[in-house]
């Protein structure tokens, strides 16, 4: 197994190394500070010299379906637990990022405050004439309660914020 030199000259390396993929990335300072940037060094450090690096087809393909299957597993998991005691909230948010209309539909558990459940593409309904209202939230988030909540006993909370329309009939879902 590959070890380096523990001295300051490739300490230095990797610092600058490391700065220099986020700058050159455009990816946020702030990603260093986090547990998945810990865990990709954690990782690296016992490495063989002869990884080689997946490519961004397969990052893109295979293993983003794997994380996204293992994240939805984990989510469903996290909510469902305690959630006969303490209950399961709903909410989500319309929003328009670069022409495309978004609902995004979130969960929180005890275990679990903001679990992404689906950001649906809204562009086919608004083209068809329709409008980001309550009942047709309504109809995108029914199937996720259906599925956290089969027997509709622990669904203390659902919220939606943005349109006016959705306010007064929401709550009847």
């Amino acid at each position: 197994m590959f070890r380096a030199r523990n001295d300051a000259s490739v300490e230095s390396k990797a610092t600058m190394a490391i700065a220099d993929f986020v700058h050159c990335c455009g990816l946020p300072f702030s990603v260093v500070d986090g547990i998945h940037f810990e865990r990709l060094i954690e990782t690296f450090r016992d490495l063989p010299r002869s990884y080689i690096p997946p490519t961004r087809k397969k990052i893109a393909g295979d293993l983003l379906d794997l994380n996204y299957d293992l994240k939805m597993k984990k989510y469903m998991l996290a909510l469902q637990k305690d959630a006969d005691v303490f209950g399961l909230s709903f909410y989500g948010d319309g929003a328009t990022v670069r022409r495309m209309p978004l609902l995004n539909i979130l969960a929180a558990g005890v275990h679990e405050t903001a679990a992404v459940l689906d950001i649906v593409d809204c562009s086919q309904h608004i083209q068809s004439g329709g409008i980001k209202d309550a009942k047709y939230i309504s109809q995108l988030f029914r199937p996720w309660m259906e599925k956290l909540d089969p027997l509709k006993s622990v669904t203390d909370l659902v919220l939606f914020d943005g349109a006016s329309k959705c306010v007064a009939r929401l709550f009847c879902l």
